[in-house]
């Protein structure tokens, strides 16, 4: 079994007061699927999803191939991933037709139980081109974690359960 390359899977829900979000991963050495689902409340709900496959060419890069779903917007996107310094992960996608999207992600860990989260999304073909959302969360275990999640335009509070 250990010449065997292993399957592995991560989930995450959270659930706020101003937003829902969903991610799954499964994942082995060089080969990676994300799945992300999310509603926010602005002034009303709304959905957008991803469903990405990523394949890993260096510990640090990664080529992007999926789709994205925004509002009853429908894309196919390509592009790719890098590991910035500082563990920023970030994301440059094009979709079909030309337009551009760049996603940026960073977690701070400010102790060994409080940690913010830190996403950015630029898209060049939606009506909210700048999407950033900040979270305050303190989690005693890896499995939950419960806090404050900024989106832009309100502040919620809720939980996160990851397995």
């Amino acid at each position: 079994p250990h010449l065997h390359d292993h399957w592995y899977q991560k989930t995450s829900l959270q659930a706020f007061t101003n937003s829902l979000e969903g991610r799954y991963r499964v994942s082995q050495t060089w080969n990676q699927f994300d799945l992300r689902a999310e509603s926010r409340k602005d002034d009303e709900w709304h959905g957008e999803g991803d469903l990405f496959y990523r394949r890993w060419v260096s510990n640090y890069m990664n080529w992007i191939l999926g789709g994205a779903a925004n509002d009853h917007i429908y894309r196919g996107e390509v592009g790719m991933g890098y590991e910035l310094p500082l563990l920023v992960e970030t994301q440059l996608l094009v979709d079909q037709h030309g337009k551009f999207r760049v996603d940026l992600e960073k977690r701070f860990q400010w102790t060994s139980t409080i940690y913010s989260d830190l996403e950015y999304r630029w898209r060049q073909d939606v009506d909210l081109e700048n999407e950033f959302t900040a979270s305050l969360m303190y989690g005693n275990n890896w499995n939950w974690s419960a806090g404050l999640r900024y989106t832009g335009q309100s502040i919620g509070v809720g939980l996160q359960a990851q397995f």
